[in-house]
Formats: C-alpha cells, structure tokens, sequence
C-alpha cells in the first residue's frame, strides 16, 4: 500500500480547497496517477462528487495556479516519490455549479433550440 498526500483545487481559484490529505492506494507497484485519481475521487466524495474521473488531473508537487492541463501528469506516469505531507501532489477538478448557474445553462440551452425551431419553421 503506498501513500500519497493530495491538495485539492477547484479549477480556476488560487486557493486550495482545505488541508492537503493523504490517500491511500492499494496494490499497485508501481501505483500510477491513474490510481491515485480513482482513489482521490473516492476518498474526496463530497468534494469530487460533482466531477467525472477524466476531468480530474494531477499535477506535480509545487504546481501554482493557474493550472494549465498541458502541464498535468499523464494517467500512466508513475506516483513522484517526492509527494509527501509538506510536498503534496495538486489535485485539480472543475468547480461545482451552483443550482442556479445549473439552471441557467439549461434555460439558455431550450432557448436557443426554441429559437432554432422557430426559424426552421418560418423557412
């Protein structure tokens, strides 16, 4: 079992969400970001409940925002060693909307299709 210290980012704010944490990830020799990406997203329900697994990337320790996803670990690359409590590995997932930011985008998404109807009818 290996573990790996984590600070979770929510995409696009510079301010890390809470205290780093560590995960811990079973069986895998040696465990790859892939891992620990499924596992963060367990450990971190409440927290990543919100996001798919792809849209979740990690980042070598001492990343600083802004996060730039060319510069994210590849799901295949190793663990780095050196992740360890003061040297946390950065987890990144997309911020979770608001209901109404939710609501939003689904009443501006109808409108344009009611307005895409509309012309296709006057044609």
């Amino acid at each position: 079992m290996s573990i790996v210290w984590v600070k979770l980012y929510d995409e696009g704010k510079d301010d890390a969400v809470g205290q780093p944490i560590f995960i811990k990830i079973e069986s895998l020799d040696p465990p790859i970001i892939g891992a620990l990406a499924k596992a963060a997203k367990a450990e971190l329900k409440k927290e990543l409940d919100h996001a798919g697994l792809t849209e979740i990337f990690v980042y070598p320790p001492g990343t600083e925002p802004p996060f730039s996803q060319d510069k994210a670990l590849k799901a295949w690359d190793p663990i780095p060693s050196n992740s360890s409590g003061p040297q946390p590995l950065i987890v990144v997932a997309p911020q979770q909307q608001e209901d109404g930011e939710k609501h939003f985008s689904f009443f501006f998404i109808c409108s344009l299709l009611n307005l895409f109807k509309s012309s296709l009818a006057n044609n």
